[in-house]
């Protein structure tokens, strides 16, 4: 009861219980983020819709804490099979969505420290931690990483059948972008990746907006960009020369004029990498997070694993590596084990 001439007293703020974040939390929230952001909506709309369609009540702050990752609600409602109604309220009603994020909180996949992504959207998810990331470490094993190639070595890689994938996005796929917000989130949406062609071809796109999104943060400042390559990748490959000597001088261009560091692994040193790997480090972490990208998904979790943490370790120094790097890029050819 208000007393007369008082205000009356709001009701006290929803609080939201802090609960320690799983990986699979916090990749799926930030997804979602973008996919909310994208769309223009707000947590208050996208709460309103959760509502209509479940029991549970979520307000904004739920919301908020869904997307932080510091939320177990997606996670329930995955194992509840109730995940369609968080779902509808960020507008994800297709095959795709759905079987993403139960492929994302699969029972028993993984613990609080390691996830396995491999749903559909697994690429994007990925390129938007990478976009995250206050640093970044690549470390290649047999390819350069993705976000460093140039075009012409992407492209000699698909020939020779490393993954054969269509050049663009086929006319089902152009149809439903819009030119408002991101044209990977429309596809996504519009639950087109169930087809072969477009799936392909979205991946390619994924994967030259991560390329975009490096050559933006190279060229601004902060925190250096390593990438740890191991020597047999300054040997090219059969028939690609060409292809290899202009990949290997953008590499020494970047080297030069913007903030990527490149070291070499020797084989002789007693540590090489051996699968590729991606290091980051996302807002709020205490320990960096260690990614394995592969065709299928993505394996996360959190330190740096012990072959990783050597090869960074008895690396050539930067100076050494850019030497190499313009040798490759005039031509010569690299003998293995000789550094």
């Amino acid at each position: 009861m208000t007393r007369p001439g008082t205000a009356p007293v709001p009701p006290p703020e929803e609080r939201v219980p802090y609960v320690a974040p799983f990986l699979s939390d916090r990749i799926a929230g930030l997804h979602l983020e973008h996919l909310r952001t994208c769309q223009g909506l707000t947590v208050e709309e996208v709460a309103d819709e959760v509502s209509a369609r479940s029991a549970h009540r979520p307000g904004p702050g739920h919301i908020d804490a869904l997307e932080g990752g510091t939320s177990v609600a997606l996670r329930r409602a995955a194992s509840g099979g109730a995940l369609e109604s968080y779902l509808a309220g960020y507008r994800l009603g297709g095959r795709v969505a759905r079987s993403d994020y139960y492929t994302v909180f699969a029972p028993g996949a993984a613990g609080p420290d390691e996830c396995v992504d491999k749903g559909p959207g697994w690429p994007h998810r990925l390129l938007l931690l990478e976009q995250r990331s206050e640093e970044i470490l690549y470390a290649a094993s047999t390819v350069v990483p993705v976000a460093l190639r140039t075009r012409g070595y992407d492209d000699v890689l698909w020939a020779k059948g490393v993954c054969r994938l269509p050049p663009g996005l086929p006319t089902p796929a152009t149809a439903a972008l819009t030119g408002v917000g991101c044209q990977l989130c429309q596809v996504y949406r519009a639950d087109l990746l169930t087809d072969r062609d477009v799936a392909g071809a979205w991946v390619r796109a994924v994967r030259a907006a991560q390329r975009a999104a490096l050559t933006e943060r190279l060229a601004r400042p902060g925190p250096p960009v390593t990438a740890l390559l191991n020597e047999t990748l300054l040997r090219p490959f059969a028939d690609t020369v060409h292809a290899h000597a202009d990949q290997m001088g953008h590499l020494a261009h970047l080297v030069r004029t913007t903030r990527l560091t490149v070291r070499f692994v020797s084989l002789a040193g007693g540590a090489t990498v051996i699968e590729e790997a991606v290091r980051l480090t996302p807002p709020g972490t205490r320990r960096p997070w260690t990614v394995r990208p592969g065709f299928a998904g993505a394996h996360y979790v959190v330190g740096v694993p012990l072959g990783v943490a050597m090869a960074e370790e008895r690396a050539l120094d930067p100076a050494t590596s850019l030497g190499l790097l313009e040798d490759a890029a005039a031509g010569a050819v690299h003998k293995l084990g000789s550094l």
